[in-house]
């Protein structure tokens, strides 16, 4: 299990590492770069999710991946 999970790990770092060579080749074909802010900013939260935010977007990933709702009593 463990081994699975660092191979995931790396899978996710190689994954991120491509991405990051790809935007660059974009942003250098770029006829206007657009001020580094305004990109930063796109990433960051508004404002902090409440703990019903959380759970509603959980459940959405769980449903979403073929998951089991199950209440208990």
């Amino acid at each position: 299990m463990m081994v699975e999970e660092y191979n995931h790990r790396e899978e996710m770092l190689q994954d991120r590492a491509i991405t990051a060579a790809y935007l660059a080749a974009a942003w250098q074909r770029a006829k206007k770069m657009p001020p580094l802010q305004s990109v930063l900013q796109r990433n960051k939260p508004k404002e902090p999710q409440t703990p019903q935010q959380m759970l509603a977007m959980i459940q959405v990933m769980h449903a979403a991946m073929g998951g089991k709702t199950v209440y208990k009593s």
